[in-house]
């Protein structure tokens, strides 16, 4: 009795192992089917947040360095055969637009790209948006706000109250012109002033070559304004309704593709930047810079 019971014991585990095997097998000739059924593969690149031209902060930023990085990687990669910029993004740093436009445009000659809009991609970032083969977006998403502003919190009267001063020395009129800690002269309101129109001609001119419509309809347009993604469509500033999967799925066709594999291209972190979303390991001066410049005094789109 025990020797058949010992024996039983055996058969069940060879059973097990069997089984075990068996779906291990089969597992891995679906995914070896599937990859075989691919005719390429489509980056996924997302731009979420307010766009930086620095390190990302807090995970609530996108930057600029990361996302050109991602979209080199793209074009170098013979497997992908298109890219989808997600976005969801109130806007940011007109440079940080800048320069992952001008990566878009450059990528664009060799891969299609197309920008699927999410609830938010306005300001810079639909300044970017305008560079790619197509823009998918919802009925519902938040669409345009095709302007410049400059921010200048004033702190002065908080310091007085608490008797605190400050003095300035300088070698130019205009060199304090970003101090938080008293108010702005006429003639400084007027230089900023000129800059962000200068910022706003170049929003207009991008506008108006990635959605090849005449500058001067852009310009009507250009007052700030957010307009609904079905607005947006009757004004030309997208072209198609749809979320991600049909952003993906037009990136396909695009590339005469029917059958493809997404990857996602993202940073990879250690577990202290993940349990603190992004925050930069290094909490000194650098990391001070970097929100000061971002949020105090930064000419925005």
């Amino acid at each position: 009795m025990a020797k058949f019971i010992k024996n039983y014991k055996v058969f069940i585990l060879v059973v097990i192992a069997l089984s075990l095997a068996i779906s291990l097998l089969i597992w891995l000739l679906m995914v070896w089917a599937e990859k075989g059924a691919a005719e390429g593969k489509i980056a996924l690149i997302r731009i979420e947040g307010f766009i930086t031209a620095s390190q990302p902060i807090f995970g609530v930023t996108a930057s600029s360095e990361e996302i050109t990085k991602f979209l080199k990687k793209a074009k170098e990669n013979e497997e992908i055969k298109a890219i989808v910029i997600r976005i969801n993004s109130p806007g940011g740093s007109p440079a940080a637009a800048e320069e992952i436009y001008r990566e878009i445009i450059e990528l664009k000659k060799s891969k299609p790209v197309v920008v699927s809009m999410a609830d938010n991609a306005a300001s810079a970032a639909y300044y970017l948006a305008t560079s790619a083969s197509k823009i998918i977006a919802l009925p519902s998403s938040e669409v345009g706000s095709i302007g410049a502003i400059a921010i200048f919190p004033q702190f002065g009267g908080l310091l007085k109250k608490l008797g605190v001063d400050v003095a300035v020395l300088k070698t130019g009129d205009f060199k304090d012109l970003s101090f938080p800690f008293r108010a702005k002269t006429d003639e400084e309101k007027k230089l900023v002033q000129t800059m962000l129109d200068d910022i706003l001609e170049q929003f207009i001119e991008r506008v108006a070559e990635g959605r090849n419509v005449d500058k001067e309809k852009v310009r009507e347009l250009a007052d700030g304004r957010l307009w609904t993604g079905r607005q947006a469509k009757e004004l030309g500033l997208i072209d198609e309704f749809g979320g991600l999967n049909e952003a993906l799925d037009q990136a396909a066709k695009l590339a005469g593709i029917e059958k493809y594999e997404v990857i996602e291209m993202k940073e990879q972190r250690d577990l202290l930047q993940e349990l603190f979303f992004g925050l930069p390991t290094e909490l000194g001066s650098d990391f001070v810079k970097a929100v000061l410049s971002e949020y105090l005094s930064l000419r925005v789109y």
